[in-house]
């Protein structure tokens, strides 16, 4: 997982010819039925601001697709500190996440400030059907 207070991490840091944003990297074990909640947790206990009260943290699934051989991104959901979310309860294996792929958490902190940029609308929220990568057999190890 990597992490930033304020945004996402630009996709070219993703890049094939680029190492990624080790500096916000965040190191975990997990399992695929880890929720978006309790990695939100595991983020708290690392970074100061995602414990803020009004601390919202919004996830990013970086992935290499076979066909282009670049990275690319979809928004998973958010969690959000003084409230509960729909997303809080998706699990990794609902996101579609493989071994080798990134989370991209972006911390935000302070009231929410909705605009035609918010971070929800831009990449597609919701709808995993870009997972479609062509990889046949049966389940997959995490």
């Amino acid at each position: 997982m990597f992490h930033q207070v304020g945004r996402h991490h630009g996709g070219y840091e993703y890049q094939i010819d680029r190492q990624p944003p080790v500096e916000d990297e965040l190191q975990i074990y997990t399992w695929n039925d880890a929720t978006l909640g309790e990695l939100a947790l595991l983020v708290q206990e690392a970074v100061e601001e995602a414990r803020h009260p009004d601390a919202r943290l919004t996830f990013r699934l970086i992935y290499l697709d076979a066909h282009s051989g670049r990275y690319l991104s979809t928004d998973l959901g958010r969690v959000v500190n003084a409230e509960e979310t729909p997303d809080q309860s998706k699990t990794l294996a609902d996101c579609k996440f493989m071994i080798g792929d990134y989370l991209d958490i972006a911390v935000h902190v302070g009231p929410r400030q909705p605009s035609a940029g918010d971070d929800r609308g831009r990449h597609g929220s919701s709808g995993f059907s870009f997972r479609n990568r062509g990889r046949g057999g049966g389940g997959r190890r995490y």
